[in-house]
């Protein structure tokens, strides 16, 4: 699995997509992933095939499940407050009241996800709140119309930075309308 893993990871940060290995996870795996999407997306769909992606790298880098990560990166089950505890509370046959379509698209892209019908082609490697302030090493990437802010590590150029070298490596790139592998936003390039 760390091979195929690997060789997404490579295919990402080269902004070339690969149709992805189907997974198997449970249905526990599913719906804790489906929380996640729910709590940290708030209903825009363009952020959840970014956020499954990071996901997934950062559970195949620290050695975690994809659940585990999200149970340890999602705010959701770090949270006590009213919102996060109507999320946790809510089930595949019992959503949070007024939540079924929500929940819908987020349990469909999740399947989708792990059947590899879907990709993330953003290869984002972290992401963040509009109102959260990123450590100086990350870069901002555009992975679309997306709520949340995505970003790859790497070092942040002033907006008044003379433009990189044209022998530098390249950051990450699009590769279609709707995917963004990676799109520099700002000063980065």
């Amino acid at each position: 699995m760390r091979v195929i893993a690997g060789v997404a990871l490579a295919a990402a940060l080269s902004g070339t997509v690969y149709a992805a290995p189907p997974r198997a996870w449970s249905p526990e795996t599913r719906l804790t992933l489906a929380r996640c999407l729910i709590a940290e997306a708030d209903g825009h769909t363009a952020d959840y095939l970014p956020i499954l992606g990071v996901l997934e790298r950062r559970a195949e880098l620290t050695g975690r499940t994809i659940g585990q990560q999200a149970r340890a990166y999602c705010g959701v089950y770090r949270l006590r407050t009213r919102r996060a505890r109507a999320i946790l509370a809510s089930t595949v046959t019992r959503p949070a009241h007024g939540q079924r379509a929500l929940w819908d698209r987020a349990l469909d892209t999740v399947t989708r996800y792990e059947r590899g019908l879907v990709v993330d082609t953003c290869g984002a490697a972290h992401w963040g709140g509009r109102g959260d302030t990123p450590p100086p090493r990350w870069v901002r990437v555009d992975c679309g119309p997306t709520a949340n802010h995505f970003y790859v590590e790497g070092r942040r150029q002033p907006a008044t930075s003379t433009p990189r070298p044209a022998d530098a490596p390249p950051v990450l790139s699009c590769s279609g309308a709707d995917s963004c592998a990676g799109r520099a936003v700002g000063g980065a390039r």
